[in-house]
């Protein structure tokens, strides 16, 4: 999970539940966004999927940059962004990120659902992700 800002310290709980869970995250935090080496890319490419946590607008932040940087090099990888999907109400910071799905619990959720349960046994494959908002 590339992660980015205020959401750094959201981001370390979220993968130390879902570690848990037997769910292993790479946390990497990018302190520059715009100056992300290719080497990190593939190294995230190489776990299969790639998650990106912010507190700025989906469309245009970190993920948008990490999904410009996969296409730039030619790569192929799932990327599930998470972050500002609509205009922010006013409010305390945690009431904010609780109401945009950015908070701990929300994001734990949001990621195991990405997951398809398998019959098997655990989870596999990612489908396809929209903002719930019943979060």
């Amino acid at each position: 999970m590339f992660v980015t800002g205020t959401l750094v310290n959201t981001a370390i709980k979220v993968v130390d539940l879902l570690k848990k869970e037997n769910i292993n995250i790479r946390l990497i935090n990018i302190s520059s966004p715009l100056e992300i080496e290719n080497e990190i890319i593939k190294s995230a490419i190489e776990t299969g999927l790639i998650y990106t946590l912010e507190d700025h607008n989906v469309k245009t932040g970190l993920g948008s940059i990490v999904a410009q940087k996969i296409l730039e090099e030619e790569f192929t990888c799932p990327l599930v962004k998470f972050g500002v999907e609509n205009y922010a109400c006013s409010a305390s910071a945690d009431d904010v990120y609780k109401f945009m799905g950015l908070d701990v619990e929300s994001l734990v959720k949001r990621i195991l659902d990405s997951f398809v349960p398998r019959k098997d046994k655990g989870l596999s494959k990612l489908r396809p992700y929209s903002h719930r908002k019943d979060i």
